[in-house]
Parts: C-alpha cells; sequence; structure tokens
C-alpha cells in the first residue's frame, strides 16, 4: 500500500513538472519568445536564433509574418526561414559581413499575425576579432 502511495506522488510530480515546462498559448493573442536575446558575431560569422510564435485558438488560422521594425547596422544582415506562412517556429539567421566593424546594436524582429504587430528585442554583438587575437599573441 505505501508503495503505490508513494508510486502515485512520484507520477503526480512528474506531472506536474513536465506541465510546467511547457509552454502555453495565450488565450486570445499570440506571443513571441526568442530562443536568445544576445547574439555575438565575428565578422564573416553567421549565427542562428529560433523565433517561437504561439498562438492563440482566435489566432491558430492565421498566417504568420517575421520582419524588422528596425534598421540593421552596415554589414549585418537577418533572414528568416520559412518567413511566412503557418508555422509554430521560425529560424533567423544573422550575419556579419566579413568586413563589418565592431557594433553593438539592438534590432527589433517584428512579428505580424491577423494585422497584429509586436517586436522582440535583440542585442546584436559584432565583436572585433582582430583586436582580441592581438591581445592574446602578447
Amino acid at each position: 500500500m505505501k508503495r503505490l502511495f508513494l508510486l502515485s506522488i512520484v507520477f503526480a510530480a512528474v506531472s506536474i513538472s513536465g506541465y510546467a515546462q511547457e509552454k502555453t498559448a495565450p488565450r486570445t493573442d499570440y506571443s513571441v519568445s526568442l530562443s536568445e536575446n544576445v547574439v555575438k558575431l565575428k565578422p564573416g560569422e553567421t549565427k542562428q536564433l529560433t523565433v517561437t510564435v504561439l498562438k492563440s485558438k482566435s489566432y491558430s488560422r492565421s498566417a504568420t509574418k517575421l520582419g524588422l521594425s528596425s534598421a540593421l547596422p552596415a554589414g549585418v544582415s537577418v533572414v528568416y526561414e520559412p518567413a511566412e506562412g503557418m508555422f509554430e517556429s521560425s529560424i533567423a539567421s544573422i550575419t556579419a559581413a566579413p568586413d563589418s566593424k565592431a557594433v553593438e546594436y539592438q534590432v527589433i524582429l517584428k512579428t505580424s499575425v491577423n494585422n497584429k504587430i509586436k517586436g522582440s528585442i535583440v542585442k546584436v554583438v559584432v565583436e572585433n576579432s582582430v583586436a582580441k587575437d592581438a591581445v592574446s599573441a602578447n
């Protein structure tokens, strides 16, 4: 009897912890989350982050469109795959051109669902790899 009771407590604890880790869609809207809030790049490098869009029931049949609400620093580009359609997540590839200068910049990634727009801020840091190599050589 004690064994059955302990087993049921363990099962309940596992069920509750699994439920708490799931992300649930909002009741009447949609939410956006990013896998990272800061992306650090060296010139010539590309990093990817996941953009997750959770939609309520009323938004579930609406297409999602991704874009930018801010300008990008010179030499930095953002490409989404996919950028538009029916999806729950997209990959944003952020690239620093080989001749990019060191810069820290806040970029607003735009999400539009059913004509409602939301922005998510990601800090893009292009590091000057030449200066770091020179310091480590000494």
